[in-house]
């Protein structure tokens, strides 16, 4: 049986912070992930305001998301509530929050094949390392070797970053869409902390990108 929509609580015009969707997206592409944490709990607490729900916690609910097996059960909570928000406001956008667990489980699976990857390369260097170091001439320091990660680890971060993004930007629409029924709504904007935040993470993207371009952790 398919669950009536629960009636969203109207909001002041100020309270109103609908955010592009783009952004959302790029923040979390330039942060490899990190600003999903911040999206979550945020999110959350627009929704908790929405429906004017004492019993959600933002700051647990973003948390939990990353418990294993549990955080599952939260990610997809989150996609209901977005829709059940957005359709009790009279918004048509939908999501699939099964979808988002499947996808969430894929990127999981993504990041365990290339973080061991990233160890069969760097563990076997380390050792390498330690040998020599104990079999080494006294006083003379051995060079530290240089590791040079496949490309397919390059690939699968690529892929794991894009499902991140791609789960935020809907997230935002849907969002969005709720708010474009409250009157007055203003359309979405982008705040100066925001970009703050965008030059931020795009300088440690691409430090970290050269790095890799250099072959090396």
């Amino acid at each position: 049986m398919t669950q009536a929509p629960i009636a969203a609580a109207a909001i002041g015009e100020s309270e109103i912070r609908p955010r592009p969707p783009w952004l959302v997206a790029l923040l979390e592409l330039l942060s490899e992930n990190l600003y999903e944490v911040w999206w979550y709990g945020r999110s959350w607490w627009e929704l908790q305001r929405a429906r004017n729900d004492p019993s959600m916690r933002p700051v647990w609910h973003a948390l939990a998301m990353y418990v294993p097996i549990y955080g599952l059960f939260r990610l997809h909570a989150h996609y209901r509530v977005l829709n059940e928000t957005a359709a009790g406001a009279g918004a048509t956008d939908r999501v699939s929050p099964s979808l988002m667990v499947a996808l969430a489980v894929v990127r999981a699976f993504i990041g365990g094949v290339a973080a061991w990857m990233v160890l069969s390369v760097t563990i076997p260097a380390m050792i390498d390392l330690i040998n020599a170091a104990a079999t080494a001439t006294p006083g003379v320091v051995p060079a530290t070797p240089r590791i040079a990660l496949p490309p397919s680890v390059f690939v699968l971060t690529l892929v794991g970053f894009a499902i991140g993004v791609w789960q935020l930007y809907r997230g935002q629409e849907i969002l969005n869409a709720y708010y474009a029924t409250q009157p007055a709504a203003p359309a979405p904007r982008v705040l100066s902390i925001e970009w703050f935040f965008v030059v931020l993470f795009a300088l440690r993207f691409l430090s970290d990108a050269l790095q890799y371009a250099r072959g090396g952790t």
